[in-house]
């Protein structure tokens, strides 16, 4: 049959169930650029960021997406002015306790990835668990933000946890098992012990015209399909999402083979 002959628009097609990602990741890279081009405060761009955010995940909630991790915040990021970090801090309790609710009705998961030490202020730290443990038995969308995040770090915490494992009991002989496991199943255990337990990630969209990872889930990464934006993140609408998704659906995945 000839594509012109169907009853509906090849855009409906392509929406097709097996052609929608199982797991989208995103570096929302531009938020400080962005600002600067409409003559504001860095802050400004990170507001309007959460805005985009939001909208891209009611889009995968739409879409029966089931898994959408965002970068929110590098380990590297302290480095950053004093200011403008304790405003993102403020920012993210201000969007967990405004969006709690609402993500808990749509039946959104929320988990954080990352180091959860002493530089995060309390009251950030107990909002982050107060809608993990909201959210927690939601069955539809898990958001996964990555917080005071590094993609080496997380490896060799999980590498770290299962050395700290092989301690219980009989050491050398539990390390000498550790060793002699074939490399597949090891390689199964070190993602076992990672921070969250991920699929790997279909689909990778970097805004702000970068062309790199930033050591950002290197572990899940393996086999994503890529697409870099020249949009910075808070002009990143949800018609270029669904843009991302058909060159998505466009793409071959062979894995490998032929």
């Amino acid at each position: 049959m000839n594509v012109k002959d169907l009853a509906f628009p090849i855009t409906v097609f392509c929406w097709s169930r097996w052609m929608i990602p199982t797991h989208v990741a995103v570096i929302m890279d531009g938020n400080g650029r962005w600002a600067r081009r409409q003559m504001q405060e860095r802050t400004f761009g990170h507001k309007q960021g959460v805005t985009a955010l939001e909208s891209v995940v009611d889009e995968c909630i739409e879409r029966e997406i089931s898994f959408l991790t965002i970068y929110a915040f590098s380990m590297e990021n302290w480095s950053r002015p004093p200011a403008e970090v304790s405003f993102l801090l403020d920012l993210l309790d201000a969007t967990i306790q405004r969006v709690r609710a609402t993500y808990q009705a749509k039946n959104v998961k929320v988990q954080f990835c990352g180091e959860r030490t002493t530089q995060i202020p309390e009251k950030v730290i107990n909002a982050m668990d107060c809608i993990e443990r909201d959210t927690a038995k939601c069955t539809g969308l898990v958001l996964s933000i990555c917080f005071n995040y590094g993609g080496q770090v997380e490896i060799a915490q999980a590498c770290r946890s299962i050395l700290a494992e092989c301690l219980d009991g009989d050491a050398v002989e539990n390390i000498k098992t550790q060793l002699q496991m074939p490399l597949e199943q090891f390689v199964q255990q070190i993602g076992a012990h990672l921070y969250a337990q991920l699929p790997p990630v279909d689909l990778l969209i970097r805004t702000g015209c970068e062309k790199r990872l930033s050591n950002f889930i290197p572990w899940h990464l393996a086999y994503a399909e890529i697409i870099f934006s020249d949009l910075l993140w808070p002009e990143f609408t949800v018609e270029d999402f669904r843009n991302c998704l058909n060159e998505f659906a466009s793409r071959t995945r062979r894995f490998g083979k032929v």
